[in-house]
């Protein structure tokens, strides 16, 4: 589960890097309800798959 939540955390931080590198010029938060979205599904794998470590 360490390694889900490192790349989650990883994932929001490029996220509001590019954000603030490109003068905060999109909604973030827009921006990262797709990234949730998009991510759907995914966590599900990342659990099962980090539960077998």
């Amino acid at each position: 589960m360490e390694a889900a939540r490192k790349f989650l955390s990883a994932l929001a931080f490029g996220t509001v890097s590019y954000w603030l590198k490109t003068d905060m010029q999109d909604d973030i938060r827009s921006t990262l309800a797709r990234l949730a979205e998009l991510k759907k599904g995914m966590m599900e794998e990342i659990t099962e798959r980090s539960e077998d470590e």
